[in-house]
């Protein structure tokens, strides 16, 4: 029997535009769903993922897709000189 799964993850930004252009470009991920889907919030100089897959390994790997497009998008701006 597989265990349903899900995870919550908050990043914090330096402000509110670095968080609106991370969530916007984060969002588009979420319209690809195969054993896991998410969702992207912004608020204010934070994101929030919310991520539920049907079991811990699904999790993991819809978990870890996020994370380094996070990496990718923190090595842009500092790249582009906004971090």
């Amino acid at each position: 029997m597989a265990t349903k799964a899900d995870c919550t993850l908050t990043v914090h930004f330096e402000s509110a535009k670095e968080a609106q252009q991370a969530g916007l470009i984060l969002k588009r991920e979420t319209t690809f769903r195969k054993r896991g889907s998410a969702e992207v919030r912004i608020k204010n100089r934070s994101i929030t993922i919310v991520i539920q897959a049907d079991d811990i390994v699904a999790m993991r790997a819809t978990l870890n897709t996020y994370l380094r497009h996070l990496q990718v998008v923190g090595a842009v701006s500092d790249v582009a000189g906004n971090g």
